[in-house]
């Protein structure tokens, strides 16, 4: 599953690679881009809605990145809570969180930023892979900002409880 697949570079390298994908995202223009590049592949389904709406089928991968930030805080819980138990055990979760101490964490009240200690709990019952934090000053579609990004690659384990 491509979570918020945006025009949907990764989907396709997905599609390259043998995987067959759903890919998620609220976006009718970055959709009509994904199913102009991916005419001739298969299976492909694309789904129209916002990460924190839709029933999220059973999967053995999650990637989501940098969208999941852009789920309301009020909905965040909930859809983490359905990201996990849609996660097959030994299932991977790669995604990106951002940082409380991202330039837009004071201005943007309708994203969800996190603390280290809040990520480390949304990932403790996973098997963690690779946990990298990463803090850079740089640029954005709105222009500079300081990046507060947390990487996560991990597991669900057969005892991963979809209750974080």
């Amino acid at each position: 599953m491509d979570l918020g697949c945006g025009e949907g570079t990764e989907t396709r390298w997905l599609l390259n690679d043998g995987w067959a994908v759903t890919s998620i995202d609220a976006s009718a223009d970055g959709l009509d881009l994904l199913r102009a590049r991916t005419r001739h592949h298969d299976p492909l389904a694309i789904v129209r809605a916002r990460a924190e709406d839709v029933e999220l089928p059973s999967t053995d991968l999650v990637y989501s990145g940098y969208s999941l930030p852009y789920c309301p805080p009020e909905h965040f819980a909930a859809m983490w809570r359905r990201i996990t138990a849609a996660l097959r055990p030994e299932g991977w979760l790669v995604v990106n969180l951002f940082g409380d101490r991202d330039t837009w964490a004071p201005e943007f009240e309708d994203m969800t930023f996190h603390t280290q200690e809040q990520v480390e709990d949304l990932v403790a019952d996973y098997q963690v892979v690779d946990f990298s934090v990463r803090e850079e000053d740089g640029g954005s579609g709105r222009g500079p900002k300081h990046w507060h990004v947390f990487d996560i690659v991990a597991r669900r384990t057969a005892s991963t409880p979809t209750m974080p």
